[in-house]
């Protein structure tokens, strides 16, 4: 209990402490302060609260004020605001605890520090004198009075902080700090300057120091330079300099090798160069009387590379033992060293000194190294790694294999000759070459015979064997051709001129030698084909052998001016032709010879001018200038005149300008222009060309231009299965370019091409089809447009063999593969056609091409995945013309089998639909009986209420439509629907329909409290004929309700849905839409979808329905 009271007092106190806090607050404590002697402070004491007493006091518990009364506070202090307390002109004395005391709230300390410098340090140590020795112990003391707050003592070693220092602070403003060091001098100390520093926060960047410099005496000590041990490389120049420290000084050291003193007491010692008898440990000792004799050691290890030594070479006899030692001097040792081949095989290595071959082979025969690797390390110098190597060769004697002579090409007699000989293997020693012509010995022994000027005579077969002093290898033959270049013995003359009518035959003549034996090729002009290949019906060339020499041939060729083209003479012999003029050339060729002999024969045949100008009208523009051509064959040259209507035209006085050039060796043509052409220039013009033997003349006409006359002589050369090669003549181009273009047809199908290029004269017709007729014909075009057809030329193609398939393909619709039996090169492919149906009723199939070209390499099983498939053809067709097959062959198509009924498979099926057909059948009867019983119920309530139905509103009800009746009574009440009515919806279902759609009628609810819906209203949605008082009150409601319904009906037409009015009512429930369901009615009859107010059709077919429910 005393428990429980306890903790209840301390619960209330708490909420007093925490109501009281809660009503104060601290506007701003009090914090300590610094200031230095001088200046002022104020400490903060402020709440929310005014009406609170504040009171200050200092730390020796004396009030100094009490809000603003003054109590203990010197004059220098002063309440300032609200209970703050300020201090001016502090004092030293100012120095301590405020204390800030708000009643019934809280109470807050501030200490103010009045800052004073500390006086300047003085060190003292424990022992008198300036001077000590290596080993004493010194205590530094370092004092200081004054400062506020107390100074921070700090010892400095050349200007290093000492960290191990004693402390000891002033316990009073102004009193005295010191700090303490002990010091075992050694002989660092030597010259080292102390120095102890003082400060405070008031002096924090301007501090005070003392500082004393001691002189200490030690003994020697030795260190040598930078390194020790000490790396210098082999014949280089290093030094080793013992470097003594010693109070006092020490000038002369002894230096000690292997306990042996060494001459020389110099603080340096010098290898010039080093060797490696440096190698070793070197000892330098002084003593300067303090702590007696000092020594110190420093190892000198004078490294290099390994450097190796093998013998230079070794030769043995092959398949005798061989060893080669690969002998290394190194500092340090080598980590690693192996052979290697230098040549030959280069992964060839290994790891001993002692090259080893038990039976050396002339595979191994080649230069080897020992290679041994080791790290340098050299004082100051990164280390690195030195790989040495030394290079030994092993010479294997053996036999030299079988000779070969590099191949030659043919020389040039008078040629110098050189016939190199190898050896493979060569053999060691490095064999001689025994040369012969023949039986004969040659004198030469090298590999190589030379033949400084080649001679026919040295044509033969020459053989070389290579010797050396193992044996003899196999020998190596080569045959040397000695070629004479063509040289012209006799030259055709250089030019002939005779009359055309000359009846000698023309003969020119080349007679060449030469080895091999030149080819003769006669040329005409600047042909690069032979006469006798381009003109074979107007020329021969007779060839003699005249060869009497064993190594060079002579032959004669003479082209004759002969052949079945040429015209005879009265003598018997082939007459010149004009085109013979020209100049001829005999090329003389030879297959090892690059250069060509031609000598050139110019011939000229005298005739009179003839005629040569295939145009025979030119068309021109009125006021434009026209040029009329006039083209002659003569030789000598002919001169020209021009004439028109008999009088010779006078030229180059302004209207006629002729010009006359050569067109070739007797061709030349005069131009006759007439500048700015009239109608009176239009006409014919006459050119006549003349020379000694007789003159020509050539009439032209000038018209104006105008559309091309129509081609001429339209032709075929020759066809194809796939082509027609056509030619014909052209006609008169009107005065501007013609182009020409064919027009062929087949059947009614017409097609024009366009004749390339432009000005040809022959077209050859492509991607025609094989065995198919066509009607040619050919017109031109020129800018003005089109000149009339050409007479037509019919020709049919040739016929084409496809490979015909010979056994019928097969089809499986199961595993979509068609098979085909064929084998063909690539240049045919298959196309497959298939035969669907197209629509999804199935009553139509078409034709398509399923795969235009399958290709036929390789295979005889195809993929057709198309679905429905009821024909398949396939045909052969050109990989590169597709519309070119064979006849198409039907696929004999098999359908997959179904899988058999199984024994005990039928059982199941059976027994199955034996249990379902009994089920149904005993529902069927169950559910007969029933309809039976009720209506007879039914048609007696009906009966009786149709004797006794009363008058609605006054007027009686019309006579209902007599149902169709059926034998079963309860059918015929369940599912008769009449169609006619417009809003009969389809069948009623036992669901409630609720009006949603108008708010003219609520519900109708005619039900009393416990009325058994099943019991009153039939599914078919007719008034229940119930005679009953219940039902007929019932019956009577519902009525008078129906008719004030029916006059939202008068208002709407019942043909037309979308006009009627609000006809949904509560009561007996309404069916689906009759859509869904058969409709016996055909939709496209009018009379069920017409507009109006008539009557329906008596005889308009009803929708009778019947439903079962199991």
């Amino acid at each position: 209990m005393e428990v429980f009271w306890n903790t209840s007092v301390l619960i209330v106190l708490g909420s007093l402490l925490i109501i009281v806090a809660d009503g104060l607050s601290w506007l701003r404590k009090p914090t300590d302060a610094q200031a230095p002697k001088g200046g002022s402070v104020t400490f903060h004491c402020e709440v929310d609260q005014s009406d609170k007493t504040v009171i200050w006091t200092n730390g020796s518990g004396s009030v100094l004020f009490s809000n603003t009364d003054r109590y203990n506070a010197p004059a220098r202090y002063s309440i300032v605001g609200r209970y703050n307390l300020n201090i001016s002109h502090i004092q030293e004395s100012d120095n301590g605890q405020y204390v800030c005391n708000v009643q019934d709230f809280a109470t807050e300390t501030a200490i103010l520090t009045v800052l004073l410098p500390p006086g300047p340090p003085v060190i003292t140590w424990n022992f008198t004198g300036s001077s000590f020795t290596e080993g004493q112990v010194i205590v530094f003391v370092c004092e200081s009075r004054g400062g506020n707050p107390n100074p921070t003592i700090s010892w400095l070693k050349n200007g290093q902080e000492i960290f191990d220092s004693d402390y000891t602070p002033s316990s009073r403003v102004g009193g005295i700090s010191s700090g303490r060091i002990t010091r075992v001098l050694n002989r660092t100390d030597h010259k080292a300057n102390y120095t102890c520093v003082v400060y405070n926060t008031i002096n924090s960047n301007n501090k005070l120091t003392d500082s004393r410099i001691l002189s200490v005496k030690y003994s020697p000590y030795i260190t040598f330079r930078d390194y020790n041990p000490l790396y210098v490389l082999l014949g280089v120049n290093a030094t080793i300099t013992c470097q003594v420290d010693a109070n006092p000084a020490v000038n002369a050291v002894t230096w000690k090798r292997g306990g042996k003193t060494l001459l020389g007491r110099q603080l340096t010692r010098y290898f010039r160069p080093t060797t490696k008898s440096h190698s070793g440990r070197y000892t330098c000792e002084a003593s300067n009387g303090i702590g007696g004799l000092k020594r110190a050691s420093i190892d000198v290890n004078v490294v290099y590379a390994p450097i190796i030594t093998v013998p230079l070479k070794t030769t043995a006899r092959e398949l005798e033992p061989v060893q080669v030692t690969c002998n290394i001097d190194s500092n340090p040792k080598p980590y690693q060293f192996q052979w290697e081949r230098v040549d030959g095989n280069q992964s060839f290595v290994r790891q001993n000194r002692i090259l080893v071959f038990n039976r050396i082979s002339r595979s191994d025969a080649g230069n080897y190294t020992c290679k041994a690797w080791s790290q340098i390390k050299v004082s100051g110098e990164t280390p690195r790694t030195v790989v040495a190597q030394k290079f030994a060769q092993i010479l294997v004697q053996y036999q030299p294999g079988n000779a070969f002579i590099k191949p030659v090409v043919d020389y040039n007699k008078g040629d110098r000759v050189v016939l190199k000989c190898e050896a493979s293997p060569p053999g060691y020693p490095i064999a001689d070459f025994e040369w012969k012509r023949g039986n004969s010995i040659l004198s030469e022994t090298r590999g190589t015979l030379t033949i400084a000027s080649a001679r026919l005579s040295d044509n033969g077969d020459y053989t070389c064997t290579p010797v050396n002093m193992v044996g003899r290898g196999g020998q190596s033959s080569i045959t040397l051709t000695v070629n004479e270049p063509p040289r012209m013995i006799e030259n055709p003359p250089a030019e002939i001129t005779q009359p055309l009518t000359n009846t000698e035959t023309l003969r020119l003549t080349c007679r060449v030698r030469g080895r091999p034996t030149p080819s003769v090729q006669w040329f005409k002009d600047d042909d690069t084909v032979s006469v006798t290949t381009l003109y074979p019906d107007f020329y021969s060339v007779e060839l003699i052998d005249e060869t009497t020499d064993q190594y060079s041939s002579q032959i004669k060729s003479i082209l004759v001016f002969k052949g079945p083209g040429r015209k005879q003479t009265s003598n018997g012999l082939t007459a010149l032709r004009v085109e013979d003029i020209g100049n001829y050339s005999c090329a003389v060729l030879s297959p090892a010879h690059a250069v060509t002999l031609r000598p050139r024969t110019q011939l000229n045949l005298q005739f009179r001018p003839r005629v040569s100008t295939r145009e025979d009208r030119v068309a021109v523009n009125i006021n434009d200038d026209a040029v009329l051509p006039c083209v002659a064959l003569a030789f000598p040259t002919p001169t020209y005149q021009w004439y028109r209507n008999g009088q010779e035209l006078i030229t180059g006085q302004g209207h006629y300008l002729v010009q006359t050039t050569q067109l070739g060796p007797a061709e030349f043509r005069s131009d006759l222009t007439i500048l700015k052409v009239k109608d009176t220039d239009l006409g014919e013009y006459k050119c006549f060309a003349t020379n000694f033997l007789g003159n020509v003349s050539q009439p032209i006409g000038l018209t104006v231009k105008t559309v091309p006359e129509a081609p001429r002589n339209l032709r075929y050369t020759s066809q194809t299965w796939d082509s027609v090669m056509l030619a014909w003549d052209k006609g008169f181009s009107g005065g501007y370019p013609q182009t020409f273009h064919i027009r062929y047809s087949v059947g009614e199908k017409i097609r024009n091409i366009s004749v390339i290029p432009i000005s040809a004269s022959k077209f050859n017709v492509t991607n025609l089809t094989p065995h198919t007729s066509y009607l040619f014909m050919v017109y031109s075009r020129n800018q003005k447009g089109d000149s009339a057809l050409s007479k037509g030329v019919m020709t049919r193609t040739d016929d084409l063999r496809i490979p015909a398939i010979d056994t019928r393909p097969r089809y499986n619709s199961g595993t979509k593969k068609l098979i085909v039996d064929l084998k063909v090169d690539a240049s045919y492919c298959l196309r497959v056609m298939i035969k669907t149906k197209s629509s999804s009723s199935g009553s139509d199939s078409r034709w398509v091409v399923y795969q235009p070209c399958m290709d036929l390499q390789g295979q005889n099983l195809y993929q057709v995945l198309e679905s429905g498939v009821l024909a398949m053809n396939v045909s052969v067709c050109l990989s590169y013309r597709h519309d070119v097959c064979s006849s198409p062959v039907q696929v004999t198509i098999t359908n997959p089998s179904s899988p058999g009924l199984t024994e005990r498979d039928v059982i199941i099926i059976a027994s199955i639909c034996a249990v379902i057909i009994v089920t149904l059948l005993v529902v069927l009867v169950c559910f007969i009986c029933r309809r039976r019983r009720l209506a007879g119920k039914d048609y007696q309530s009906e009966a009786a209420t149709a004797q006794r139905t009363p008058p609605v509103n006054g007027t009686a009800p019309p006579p209902q439509k007599q149902s169709q009746t059926f034998d079963n009574a309860g059918m015929t009440r369940v599912d008769e629907i009449d169609l006619d009515v417009p809003d009969s919806g389809g069948v009623f279902t036992t669901s409630q329909l609720t009006n949603n759609n108008s708010s003219s009628y609520g519900p109708l609810d005619l039900k009393p409290p416990g009325y058994n819906r099943g019991r009153h209203l039939q599914p078919n949605g007719h008034v229940p004929h119930d005679t009953s008082y219940d039902s007929q009150l019932e019956k009577r409601m519902y009525e008078n309700e129906m008719n004030r319904r029916n006059e939202n009906v008068s208002k709407s037409d019942m043909y037309r849905p979308e006009r009627q009015g609000d006809l949904h009512f509560h009561g007996p429930p309404r069916s689906p839409t009759k859509d869904k369901y058969i409709d016996l009615e055909e939709k496209s009859d009018p009379r069920l979808h017409g507009g109006g107010h008539d009557t329906p059709e008596p005889n308009k077919p009803k929708k009778v329905i019947y439903e079962v429910v199991v």
